[in-house]
């Protein structure tokens, strides 16, 4: 199990595997809390913790409980928040992990490396009320997500297959579709981006073995923005 999480600001940022790129010891810049407290991300009664397989096809964001012992192969974020799931579930984090030359490959699978792609991503800093309703999407959107799954008696990896697919017609999908979307955009706004429109699930198919799929022009961009932000945040910690 690898825990994901910052420290308090300190005066130095330490060059990452890429030269282009910075660790960021508080990567939404001394809001830390703004993400991780108040504790809200809540199943069943017990809390939990946004996971993430190191190896997947769709960077599907899961929500385990706390105080079960995790696999090694799962990487846990310590933010237990519904804000902060949407943030890591959302097509900005994504984009950063997949297309920021950052992260490894394996065949038509992405390896997610914490060391440089989560302690190099520059979190937004949205104002208080938007991260109210971050959280709100992102719960409505892992509730969506189970809802589907246990209706079509599926798991994550099939369901976002089906939500990438442009010919999926069953109403349950669509809806997880509309609020990835939905999501999408407003993560787009918590970074000041009103300008991008973000590409829908649609839009971005995996890389499959031995082939390259064009990259859409709005992932280039958000990539492009994040490292200029990366390389801020990073000085501004010197």
């Amino acid at each position: 199990m690898v825990c994901c999480v910052w420290s308090d600001p300190v005066e130095t940022a330490t060059a990452a595997p890429s030269a282009s790129v910075a660790d960021i010891p508080d990567p939404d810049g001394g809001g830390s809390r703004d993400w991780a407290q108040p504790p809200d991300l809540v199943l069943g009664g017990r809390m939990g913790v946004p996971c993430l397989t190191r190896t997947s096809k769709w960077l599907a964001v899961s929500v385990l409980p706390a105080d079960i012992v995790i696999s090694e192969h799962v990487i846990v974020f310590v933010l237990p928040t519904w804000r902060a799931y949407a943030l890591l579930q959302s097509i900005v984090h994504i984009a950063w992990a997949r297309f920021s030359g950052l992260a490894s490959t394996m065949q038509s699978t992405a390896r997610y490396t914490p060391s440089t792609t989560f302690n190099t991503f520059p979190f937004p800093r949205p104002d208080p009320a938007m991260l109210d309703m971050l959280g709100t999407i992102g719960r409505d959107h892992y509730e969506a997500r189970v809802f589907a799954q246990q209706k079509l008696g599926i798991g994550a990896t099939k369901l976002f297959n089906r939500i990438h697919d442009p010919g999926e017609r069953c109403p349950w999908v669509l809806d997880v579709r509309e609020l990835q979307m939905e999501m999408d955009e407003m993560i787009c706004d918590a970074y000041g981006w009103q300008d991008i429109n973000p590409p829908g699930p649609c839009e971005m198919p995996p890389n499959p073995e031995g082939a390259t799929l064009p990259t859409p022009p709005e992932i280039k961009e958000i990539v492009m923005r994040l490292r200029r932000l990366n390389r801020k945040r990073a000085a501004e910690q010197r």
